[in-house]
This record gives C-alpha cells, structure tokens and sequence, in this order.
C-alpha cells in the first residue's frame, strides 16, 4: 500500500528534476553492473598452487628484473601475477 502512495512523488520528482534523476539511475545501474562483475570474478584463484605446479608455469620478469609480471605456462597461455594475489 505505501508503494502505491510512493509512485507520484517519484513520478513528480523524476518530472521535476529529470536530470537529477537522470543522473541516479545511472549511478543505479553502474552500482549494479559493478556488484555484477565483482561477484563473476573467477573465485577459483585459490588453487595457483595447484594449477602452477601442474602446469609448469614459469615467473617472467620485467625489464629491470625486480618485477614479477606473468607467468608462462606449459598450456601456451601466460597468466598475470596480479589474478592470483587475491
């Protein structure tokens, strides 16, 4: 039932402001495409250890030698040191 009182100050708003509101549905929806992405992210990274030593992945390291960048690995594929310090 407050629903149903809540629609025209919302509608009224929107129509009174529709930048304003422009603006906060737009921060709605990147709130939500971010949470989105955030719970997709791999949650599998908690076996490196594993997948490095059955892979045989090999530390490559940046021009000066102090950076640990990537890792190449026997799949072919090189995989970035900061996927797995999460």
């Amino acid at each position: 039932m407050k629903s149903a009182k809540r629609l025209p100050k919302i509608l009224g708003y929107i129509r009174k402001n529709p930048l304003n509101a422009l603006i906060i549905a737009g921060f709605a929806v990147a709130i939500i495409k971010l949470f989105g992405l955030y719970n997709s992210a791999d949650t599998d990274d908690g076996r490196w250890q594993q997948f490095r030593n059955e892979h045989r992945c090999v530390q490559q390291h940046g021009e000066e030698g102090s950076q640990r960048l990537s890792w190449k690995c026997d799949d072919g594929k090189t995989y970035f040191s900061w996927r797995q310090q999460r």
